[in-house]
């Protein structure tokens, strides 16, 4: 199946609006383009597919359990066992972005006697992995609980400060671990960015 799509900008009556068309073929049946008029979400569920325009000209797609914006990038983790669970960066921004969610799970959980945490931060300039600003006030501030319960996601609290979650070309993001690692393994983080 082909799809073919496009945005246009058209000014109608002095007002500016915008209009998707998407049209495709399948085996040889041509289908005409289907136009998609901005709208705000609809509050019934939705079948697969089912696209609407956001206010702010924005495409979502239902998934088949909720409409998810389509121009959003997802960064997954993984960290298989506890030597790879270090102060890094995973991440650098090749344009503008606002960090839009964050969710952590492990398969094995941390040991240690101690607290065990890892802290998502934004790191600027020369700053270190473990410099940044934290992004996650969860746990007082120390990020993700990496002795919680195994296989079992945790999504994360983003600070409230939009500034700090916002990241300009340039900026990194990176893992933050405090306490001892022991035994931690199967770890894995989703971080979704909205491009500005």
């Amino acid at each position: 199946m082909a799809l073919r799509g496009f945005i246009r900008s058209m000014n109608r009556s002095g007002a500016w609006w915008r209009r998707i068309a998407i049209g495709g073929v399948v085996g040889t049946q041509n289908y005409p383009p289907l136009y998609v008029e901005p709208t705000t979400q609809p509050t019934t569920a939705g079948s697969a597919g089912d696209m609407y325009v956001t206010t702010d000209g924005e495409l979502s797609v239902y998934s088949g359990t909720a409409y998810v914006p389509v121009a959003r990038k997802a960064i997954a983790i993984s960290l298989p066992t506890h030597a790879h669970a270090v102060d890094s960066f995973f991440f650098i921004a090749d344009r503008s972005y606002v960090v839009e969610s964050v969710a952590y799970v492990h398969a094995v959980a941390a040991t240690d006697a101690g607290s065990v945490n890892v802290q998502i931060k934004k790191c600027t300039g020369t700053q270190a992995p473990d410099a940044g600003s934290n992004l996650l006030p969860n746990n007082t501030n120390a990020g993700f609980n990496c002795k919680s319960t195994i296989n079992t996601v945790q999504t994360g609290t983003l600070t409230g400060t939009l500034a700090t979650k916002t990241l300009a070309s340039g900026n990194r993001l990176s893992l933050d671990f405090t306490g001892t690692t022991t035994d931690l393994a199967g770890v894995a983080l989703t971080i979704i960015l909205r491009p500005l």
